[in-house]
């Protein structure tokens, strides 16, 4: 009986830390479950990416890789004409999607091209002004979530070395 509840206490835990890590991630998108859903135990609700957030992700992954390049010196690979979808990508809150976010995401735009304009000596500073218009469009936008995975992008001068 003792190890039954000894499992059985292990294996709330498991599923309790699941839960909040699930719930800690940026990457995941949280669904409010349905009157019939809300009274159903364990229902576990998936919903799949918005454009948006699919978008986002791939400009991450992205710009990681070209963080790479302006560390190593190589030549950069202009991907500012694919971001643009950033204005017309549907949102996961569509709600968020104002004049300000706009204005914010033409403010990315433009320090990617910055970016792909600066010459080799100024493309950390280029880059790294680059990640801060990410940065405060998240903030701008009440999106705050993704910010530390975002600041993950900077290059420090121990990057450089």
């Amino acid at each position: 009986m003792k190890l039954r509840l000894h499992t059985l206490g292990l294996l709330a835990f498991m599923i309790g830390g699941l839960i909040a890590c699930n719930g800690e991630s940026s990457d995941e998108n949280s669904v409010e479950p349905t009157a019939d859903q809300a009274d159903e135990p364990n229902t576990i609700i998936i919903k799949e990416s918005s454009e948006l957030a699919l978008l986002m992700r791939q400009m991450w992954d992205e710009n990681m890789e070209l963080r790479d390049r302006v560390l190593s010196g190589e030549e950069l690979v202009d991907l500012s004409e694919e971001y643009n979808r950033i204005h017309t990508a549907n949102a996961t809150e569509p709600e968020k999607i104002t004049e300000t976010y706009h204005a914010l995401a033409n403010a990315y735009l433009q320090s990617m091209e910055t970016l792909m304009n600066a010459s080799e000596e100024n493309r950390v500073e280029a880059f790294n002004n680059m990640v801060t218009t990410c940065v405060n469009c998240h903030k701008g936008v009440s999106c705050q979530g993704p910010i530390p995975k975002i600041n993950r992008l900077r290059i420090r001068p121990t990057d450089e070395a």
